[in-house]
C-alpha cells in the first residue's frame, strides 16, 4: 500500500470553502480480492460546531465504503464535529472486478450546509486477474491438404479461480477446431489446449501468422500470444513431351504424353492447351494417386494445317491451387474431331433453391464427317443439358444448354457434379462445383429460445407444491414450432399445449412443481427438454424460492398458533367425534389428522381416545401415497416446514 502523506487538494465549489481538512495520505492502492483500509483525520478547522456530509460521485465513487457507509451508494455519511475536533474516518476501497489495472480517482463532495468542497483520492487498481499462454512446440509445421495437431498451455496466474474462454484469430475457421473453447480454471492451475489444424489443399504454401486469444469470461482481461503456421510445398507434377510423327490428313490423329504426380496426397487435376486452336485433349480433368502416372491422349483437330507448331500443355491441380506447365512441339495433320468449347461455364456455380441458372456451351464439328454428341450430368439429378442429343455437322457449330435447378427445400451446401460429352473419336468430362443456397432448408438456421421461471406460491400438502409461471422467448432467427415440454427428475406438470413462436415472441406457461418434503434447496435448476420442429432443445430452469413464504394447509396457521393450543384443539375435536359416535350408535367414520407426536401423546393421556380409534371399523387416511408407503402403520406424521436461506447471502 502506498503511503504518501501530507498530500491534500481544495478544489473550491459554488459558494465558499469548507471550514474541514483531511490530514492523511488520500493516495492508496489495491485489487478487487483484498480491500484497501485507510483511517482519513478529517479535522474541524472553524470555531463552532459544524454538521457535515460526505458523499462520492462517479463509477469509481461506488468503490469506498467510508464508516459503514458505501457513499457513492446513495448512502452518504453525515456527522458533526466539535470546533478543532479531528474524527478519524474508517474507509475501505474495493473496485470492481472489471475494473483494467491502472491509476483512477475517486471524487469526495464534502458538504457544509451550503458550502461544499471536491476532495480527491487517487486510487491505483492493482493487476490481479491474470493469464499466460506458452506453446508447447516453436515451430508449427504442416503440409497442403494435410492434418497435424499443436498444443499450447493456458496458466491462471489470478488470484482466483476462473471462467476462461480460447479464440483463435486470423486463423479461417474452417482450418482449425479447438479440443476445448471454454473451461474452469482454478488459481495457479494449467490446461493444455489441443489445436487441430487441417488446412484446406487449395491454399499455397508459405507462413500464415494468427493468434490465440484467452479471455477471463465475461470481463476485459485477456492475453493475445502471436504464432505462426508453416505452410509446407509438398505436391509436385511432371509432365513429359509427345511422341514425334507424321499424321495422315483423313483420318483420326492421337498424340500421346504422359502426366504423374510426385507429390505426397492424391491429386485432381485439369489439363488446358496454349497454341493452335485446332489441337484439344481427350481428357481434361482426372485424379492421380500418389506416385500413378497417366496417359493423355492430344488430338489435331484441322486437317488444313500442316507442319511443325509449338504449344504448351497447363496441368492446374485444383485441390492445391498449383500450376505445372510444359513446352512441346507436334507434326500436325487433319483429324475428324469434336471441339467443346465451355469457357464461359464457370468451375465453381452458386444458384438459389427453387431458382434456376442456365448457361450455353457450344461444340464444334473441325472433321469431314457429321458427328453424333451426347451430353450427360453425373452427381447431381437438378443438373441436366438440354438436349441432350444432337448431330453436329461438318465445319459447324451447335450450341446447348446446361441447366441447374435445385428444388426448393434443397439443402443448403456444395456438391460435386461431372458435365459428360461424347461422340465419335471424342470425349471430354468436365467437373464443376455446385452450391446451393437459401430455400426452405436455409430457414432452420440460427434457432435459439430461452427460459426464465417466476414462482407465484409455494404450498405444503404433504410434499411440497410450487405454482411458477415459466416464460419462453425466441430469441432465434426463424419460426420455433414447440411441440412439447418434459423435465426431467423433477415431478413437473406443464398447463401446455403446442404453439408456434415468431423471433422475438414469448409465451407463459403456468407450471407446478411437487417437491419431496426432504427437499430443502431454495435455489435449483430443473433440466428441460422442449420439443420442436427442428428437433430437441435442452434448456435449464432456474427456481429460486428464497423470497416465497410456506402457505399452510388446514385450519390454522402453524405460525401464529402455539403448539400447545394445537394439541388441545385437536384433542377437542377428537373427544368430540368420539361422543358423537357413541351417541348416535352408527360406526362413523373417524377422520384422524393428527401428527404423529399428537398420536404419541395421546396414547399417554387418554386410553379412552386410543380405544375408540381401536374400535372403529372404518377410518379415512388423508395422508399422500408417499406417507402411507413410508408409514404403513402411523396415519399421523410429523408437520415440519423449513426455510432456507441463500448461502451467498449468509
Amino acid at each position: 500500500m502506498l503511503k504518501n502523506f501530507l498530500i491534500f487538494t481544495f478544489l473550491v465549489l459554488i459558494l465558499g470553502s469548507v471550514n474541514a481538512t483531511f490530514v492523511d495520505s488520500l493516495e492508496t492502492e489495491s485489487d478487487c480480492f483484498i480491500p484497501a483500509e485507510e483511517l482519513f483525520d478529517f479535522t474541524n478547522t472553524s470555531s463552532q460546531t459544524q454538521t457535515y456530509v460526505i458523499e462520492a460521485e462517479g463509477k469509481e465513487g461506488e468503490w469506498i465504503n467510508l464508516e459503514g457507509h458505501w457513499i457513492g451508494r446513495g448512502e452518504p455519511l453525515k456527522f458533526s464535529l466539535a470546533s478543532g475536533k479531528t474524527e478519524g474516518l474508517w474507509a475501505f476501497i474495493k473496485p470492481d472486478c472489471r475494473t483494467l489495472p491502472g491509476n483512477y480517482e475517486i471524487n469526495l463532495i464534502i458538504h457544509e450546509g451550503s458550502k461544499k468542497i471536491s476532495q480527491k483520492i487517487d486510487f491505483e487498481v492493482l493487476e490481479s486477474r491474470v493469464l499466460k499462454i506458452t506453446p508447447v512446440k516453436d515451430e508449427l509445421n504442416t503440409g497442403q491438404c494435410s492434418e497435424a495437431q499443436f498444443s499450447f498451455n493456458v496458466r491462471n496466474i489470478s488470484k482466483a479461480d476462473e471462467l476462461i474462454s480460447i479464440e483463435i484469430e486470423n486463423l479461417p475457421g474452417e482450418w482449425y477446431n479447438l479440443n476445448s473453447k471454454e473451461f474452469f480454471l482454478k488459481k495457479g492451475g494449467l490446461k493444455k489446449i489441443e489445436l487441430d489444424v487441417a488446412v484446406p489443399c487449395g491454399r499455397s504454401a508459405g507462413e500464415y501468422e494468427f493468434d490465440v486469444l484467452a479471455r477471463i469470461k465475461g470481463t476485459e482481461f485477456f492475453v493475445i500470444k502471436p504464432f505462426t503456421l508453416n505452410l509446407l510445398d509438398n505436391q509436385k507434377i511432371s509432365i513429359s513431351s509427345v511422341s514425334q510423327q507424321e499424321m495422315c490428313s483423313e483420318k483420326k490423329h492421337e498424340q500421346i504424353f504422359t502426366v504423374k504426380n510426385l507429390g505426397e496426397e492424391t491429386d485432381e487435376l485439369e489439363l488446358s492447351l496454349t497454341g493452335p486452336d485446332w489441337l484439344s485433349l481427350k481428357e481434361t480433368s482426372f485424379s492421380l494417386e500418389r506416385g500413378e502416372s497417366k496417359e493423355i491422349t492430344l488430338f489435331v483437330d484441322d486437317s488444313r494445317k500442316t507442319g511443325n507448331y509449338d504449344f504448351s500443355v497447363r496441368a492446374y491441380s485444383t485441390k492445391f491451387n498449383k500450376t505445372t506447365t510444359k513446352q512441346m512441339k507436334i507434326n500436325t495433320a487433319l483429324c475428324n474431331a469434336l471441339r467443346l468449347d465451355s469457357s464461359d461455364l464457370d468451375r465453381q456455380i452458386e444458384v438459389e433453391a427453387g431458382k434456376e441458372k442456365v448457361y450455353t456451351l457450344k461444340i464444334s464439328n473441325l472433321g469431314t464427317k457429321e458427328n453424333n454428341v451426347k451430353v450427360s450430368v453425373s452427381g447431381l439429378d437438378w443438373v441436366y443439358f438440354n438436349p441432350k442429343e444432337f448431330t453436329v455437322q461438318p465445319n459447324t457449330t451447335e450450341e446447348f444448354f446446361l441447366y441447374f435447378a435445385p428444388v426448393i427445400d434443397q439443402e443448403e451446401g456444395t456438391y460435386e457434379a461431372t458435365l459428360n460429352a461424347s461422340g465419335t473419336n471424342f470425349s471430354q468430362n468436365i467437373p464443376i462445383q455446385v452450391t446451393s443456397f437459401g430455400g426452405t432448408n436455409a430457414l432452420t438456421k440460427g434457432t435459439s429460445l430461452d427460459a426464465e421461471s417466476k414462482v407465484n406460491e409455494v404450498k405444503t400438502v404433504g410434499d411440497r407444491i410450487v405454482l411458477a409461471d415459466v416464460s419462453f422467448v425466441n430469441n432465434g432467427e426463424t419460426i420455433l414450432e414447440m411441440q412439447n415440454i418434459t423435465a426431467e427428475n423433477f415431478d413437473t406438470e406443464f398447463e401446455f399445449t403446442e404453439q408456434t413462436l415468431k423471433p422475438g415472441e414469448s409465451t407463459t406457461i403456468p407450471t407446478t412443481i411437487y417437491l419431496k418434503e426432504e427437499f430443502e434447496e431454495t435455489l435449483f435448476r430443473i433440466p428441460l427438454k422442449i420439443e420442436t420442429q427442428i428437433g430437441m432443445l435442452e434448456k435449464e430452469l432456474e427456481i429460486n424460492l428464497e423470497e416465497k413464504t410456506v402457505t399452510p394447509v388446514g385450519l390454522f396457521s402453524f405460525g401464529e398458533i402455539s403448539k400447545d393450543f394445537i394439541i388441545g384443539a385437536l384433542v377437542l375435536i377428537i373427544i368430540a367425534l368420539i361422543f358423537y359416535t357413541q351417541t348416535i350408535g352408527k360406526k362413523t367414520p373417524i377422520l384422524d389428522i393428527r401428527s404423529a407426536q399428537e398420536k404419541n401423546m395421546g396414547n399417554e393421556k387418554n386410553s379412552e381416545t386410543n380405544e375408540s380409534f381401536e374400535n372403529n371399523d372404518e377410518i379415512i387416511d388423508i395422508r399422500s401415497k408417499d406417507e402411507k408407503d413410508s408409514n404403513p402403520l402411523n396415519l399421523g406424521k410429523n408437520v415440519n416446514i423449513k426455510n432456507s436461506e441463500d448461502e451467498s447471502r449468509k
